[in-house]
């Protein structure tokens, strides 16, 4: 498909003055055959930040959405925990915004379709739809960019814009905004110094690593998010596990590495099976590492479910240790099986 447009937007002159999870299959059942967050206080005060979490989310968009380009996508969640908050109503008031913009100038796109298609950024609305209880916190807003830093830096731009577009534009029973917003935006150590917010309007601090973890949001598409449940073995060497959920992009090269097909038969979900491998050996890691992550997955953000646990002090437990420093894993939880 052809790339998105490039739709520049300037920011303003600065003003002088955890849900339950859901069980995994395991591994010797799949050989091959010969909740909503706690509720906020509705006493929330009116000035906390709006806090912008950014992270890589995949270096390959079209393994998430067919009709994304095989460019990079980033992740850019929006909490604001105030009242109001910027994010109540957000799909009629970013709507209404879109439309001044391009009343003002007609280059730019006018509603949140446009802006996919014209600028590669998607908004995304977090329902209560949840399959394999990653995390999801119903209502958190994540916009989700195609392309480069450059292409992110926009949107930022776009969202800073936004932002003070509401604190003058209330919807119906709309509480007054503060005089001033502070915005605290996190980011991921691997984009480095690529977010530039010396034009901003809205006072912006900015801080590594990101702080919200990237299955807080829902996916860009669909409520399925790539799961990998490891069982490591008992000697402190080997590892086995499961690849669930946003698996299907990825099978002929999954099947090639001979992380093979199967089904659970609870819920005849289709999942990929990775075989006893060691992982406290070097080449082993290195395999994991580079052709797994980087070469099949592409960086695309997975949360590992540890469902045995290496033993203290082992080689494995080197690897798990590892594993989870790299930028693109959340670790959902570790649970010791008997």
């Amino acid at each position: 498909m052809m790339a998105p447009k490039k739709t520049l937007f300037s920011p303003k002159k600065k003003a002088k003055s955890q849900a339950a999870s859901a069980s995994m299959p395991r591994v010797s059942s799949l050989m091959p055959k010969a909740a909503p967050a706690a509720g906020t206080s509705s006493k929330l005060p009116a000035n906390n930040s709006i806090e912008l979490s950014i992270m890589p989310y995949t270096r390959r968009a079209s393994d998430i959405m067919q009709s994304l380009p095989d460019e990079p996508l980033f992740q850019v969640q929006v909490k604001h925990d105030a009242k109001p908050s910027v994010t109540n109503r957000i799909l009629a008031s970013m709507n209404n915004f879109l439309q001044e913009l391009h009343t003002e100038d007609s280059s730019m796109p006018s509603t949140l379709a446009a802006l996919r298609t014209e600028a590669g950024i998607l908004l995304q609305i977090t329902g209560h739809d949840d399959p394999h209880g990653a995390g999801f916190i119903p209502w958190r807003i994540a916009f989700y960019v195609v392309r480069g830093p450059s292409d992110l830096q926009n949107a930022l731009n776009l969202l800073d814009s936004f932002f003070t577009y509401r604190k003058t534009h209330l919807t119906d029973n709309d509480i007054a905004f503060p005089n001033a917003f502070k915005v605290h935006l996190s980011i991921a150590e691997p984009l480095g110094n690529a977010v530039d917010t010396t034009q901003f309007a809205n006072a912006t601090t900015v801080t590594s690593p990101a702080t919200l973890d990237p299955f807080e949001a829902a996916p860009p598409a669909g409520h399925k998010i790539l799961i990998f449940s490891a069982e490591f073995h008992q000697d402190g060497w080997n590892l086995s596990g499961v690849f669930v959920g946003q698996t299907y992009a990825f099978r002929d090269k999954f099947e090639a590495a001979g992380i093979y097909g199967a089904r659970v038969e609870e819920s005849d979900e289709y999942c990929r099976v990775l075989p006893q491998m060691n992982v406290g050996a070097q080449e082993g890691r290195v395999w994991f590492s580079n052709h797994i992550l980087n070469d099949i997955l592409a960086g695309l953000v997975m949360q590992v479910r540890v469902t045995t646990p290496p033993p203290d002090t082992s080689p494995a437990a080197d690897f798990l240790s590892l594993l989870v420093d790299q930028p693109q894993i959340s670790l959902k939880q570790t649970t010791t099986v008997g």
